[in-house]
C-alpha cells in the first residue's frame, strides 16, 4: 500500500474512467449499481496499492477454476477520461454507472442538438396552433410560409449537430481508441420533419351579396301644418363625424397677409347624459386640430364663425388653442367664440385691448375724446358777458388793487355773476363792480392756462 494514498479514497474521476473501461471490455456483462457497491472496496484496495484506473478493469476478472484466460484488458492501452463522473461529485462519492456524464465533445455536440430540438417543437406548436384558426386569409398564409421556413433553418442547424457527433465517434473508431462513453441517444437520434405539418384550411368564402329589397311605396303626403307651427331644426346624428378638415371658403376682408389661424373642438362634459341631440353632440364632439391659412385677419374671424356654424359647437368645445392667428407664423391676435379680435403677446398671453380687422385698437378716438371732454373749461361764457360790459376809464389799472382786496379763489361767485341774468327793474352794474368782475376773470384765465 502506498503511504501517501493510506486512509484516503479514490477521486471521482478514478471510477468513472474504471467503470468506462469495464463496459468497453464487457459489452455484454450486466453492470449496474449493484455490481459497483460491491466491487467497490476492492476498487479502492486496488488505488491504494498504487493501480490506476486501467489496471484495475484488466485486473477485474474471473475464471472458472479450470481454464486459465487472459484478462481482456491485458495487453491493451485503454485510455483516459473516457467519461466524466456526475456533476458535483467529491473524492470519495460513489458514483453509479448510470450518473456517468459523456466526454466534453460529445456532451457539447448532444446539447447543441438538444437545444435545436426544443425550438422546432415551440415553432410546430405554434404553426399547429395557425392552421387551426378559421377563416384562413392571405396575412395568415405569409405567417404560416415564414413559420415554414423557420423550421426548415431549425432542421439544418440540428442535423449539422448530429453530424458532428457522429464524427467524434467515426473518428475514434478510425483510429482505433477505446469507445468513449455515450448516454441513450435521445435528441441526437431525432429526425425533425418540418413536411408533416397538416395542410392550411380552404380560404373564407365571401358571402354572396345580398338582393337589394323592393322599393316600398310613396305614403300619401301628410298635411301641412299652420304657417304659425314651429318647423323643426334639421340637425345632424349625434354620432356622425363632421368634416372639419374640409374647410368652405370664407370672405376675406381687412388687413392682409399671411395668416394662419388654428381650429379645434373637444368633448364638452357638461353635456353629457343630455336627452337634447345637440347637447349629445356637443358633448361627443371632437375634431383635431389643424392650422387653416387665410389672407386676411377678418377672413380669420369668418373662419372661426364658420367652424363654429358648420360643426355645431358651443363654448365648451372651445380649446385655449382654438383661434390663435399667426402672422407669418409668429403669434398675432386670438379671435374668441364670440367673434371678438384680442391682441395677444409672443406667448399667447391675451391682453384686453380688442382689435379690429384692420388690426387697430378699438375705441381709441372714444378714450380721446373722453380725456378732452375731462378737462376744463375756459371761461368763454363770462369773458363775453365782460365783453358786453362798459369798459373801465383808462385812469384805472388792474395792478392798482392792493394785494389785502384780492378777492378769493373760486368759480361760484363767477359762475353766479356771469350767468344770471338782470332781472327785470334792477340798474345795471356800476364801474367798481365792472372791474372788480374783470379783475377777476383775467385771474382765473391765467390760471386755467398750462404753466
Amino acid at each position: 500500500m502506498w503511504k501517501s494514498r493510506a486512509d484516503k479514497l479514490p477521486p471521482a474521476q478514478f471510477f468513472a474512467d474504471l467503470i468506462a473501461h469495464l463496459r468497453n471490455l464487457y459489452p455484454g456483462a450486466r453492470l449496474d449499481e449493484k455490481l459497483a457497491r460491491s466491487m467497490r472496496d476492492i476498487w479502492v484496495a486496488e488505488w491504494r496499492a498504487g493501480q490506476n484506473a486501467q489496471d484495475t478493469a484488466k485486473a477485474t476478472c474471473s475464471c472458472d477454476g479450470a481454464t486459465i484466460v487472459p484478462s481482456a484488458g491485458a495487453g491493451r492501452d485503454l485510455g483516459k477520461r473516457l467519461a466524466r463522473p456526475p456533476k458535483g461529485a467529491k473524492r470519495g462519492d460513489f458514483v453509479a454507472p448510470d450518473d456517468l456524464r459523456e466526454a466534453t465533445p460529445l456532451a457539447a455536440a448532444r446539447r447543441e442538438a438538444e437545444r435545436y430540438a426544443q425550438a422546432f417543437d415551440r415553432v410546430r406548436a405554434v404553426t399547429l396552433k395557425l392552421l387551426q384558426v378559421k377563416g384562413w386569409s392571405a396575412a395568415k398564409a405569409l405567417r404560416l410560409q415564414k413559420l415554414r421556413s423557420t423550421l426548415g433553418e431549425i432542421k439544418a442547424k440540428h442535423e449539422a449537430a448530429v453530424a458532428k457527433y457522429e464524427s467524434i465517434r467515426q473518428s475514434r473508431r478510425e483510429a482505433k481508441q477505446p469507445a468513449l462513453y455515450e448516454k441513450p441517444l435521445g435528441a441526437v437520434g431525432l429526425t425533425l420533419r418540418p413536411d408533416e405539418l397538416p395542410e392550411p384550411p380552404p380560404a373564407k368564402e365571401k358571402r354572396p351579396a345580398k338582393e337589394k329589397k323592393p322599393a316600398k311605396a310613396k305614403e300619401p303626403s301628410k298635411v301641412k301644418k299652420s304657417p304659425g307651427a314651429q318647423r323643426p331644426t334639421t340637425t345632424l346624428p349625434a354620432n356622425s363625424e363632421p368634416a372639419a378638415s374640409v374647410v368652405r371658403p370664407v370672405p376675406q376682408s381687412g388687413l392682409s397677409g399671411n395668416f394662419t389661424v388654428l381650429l379645434e373642438a373637444v368633448p364638452n362634459a357638461d353635456f353629457s347624459g343630455s336627452p337634447h341631440e345637440d347637447g349629445r353632440h356637443r358633448a361627443e364632439v371632437r375634431l383635431p386640430a389643424q392650422a387653416v391659412p387665410v389672407s386676411s385677419l377678418g377672413g380669420a374671424r369668418a373662419l372661426v364663425q364658420a367652424f363654429i356654424d358648420d360643426n355645431r359647437l358651443g363654448g365648451g368645445n372651445f380649446t385655449p388653442a382654438t383661434g390663435r392667428v399667426r402672422l407669418d407664423g409668429k403669434p398675432f391676435a386670438h379671435v374668441s367664440f364670440n367673434g371678438r379680435i384680442w391682441k395677444v403677446d409672443g406667448k399667447w398671453q391675451q391682453s384686453p385691448q380688442e382689435l379690429d380687422e384692420l388690426g387697430q385698437p378699438i375705441g381709441k378716438e372714444l378714450a380721446k375724446a373722453d380725456c378732452e371732454c375731462k378737462k376744463p373749461a375756459l371761461p368763454s361764457a363770462p369773458a363775453a358777458s365782460v365783453a358786453a360790459l362798459p369798459a373801465p376809464p383808462p385812469t384805472a389799472a388792474p395792478a392798482a388793487t392792493p394785494p389785502a382786496d384780492k378777492p378769493k379763489r373760486g368759480r361760484k361767485p363767477k359762475a353766479v355773476a356771469a350767468t344770471a341774468p338782470s332781472e327785470p327793474g334792477k340798474a345795471a352794474l356800476s364801474e367798481s363792480e365792472a372791474e372788480e368782475l374783470a379783475n377777476l376773470f383775467a385771474q382765473a384765465s391765467a390760471e386755467d392756462k398750462p404753466s
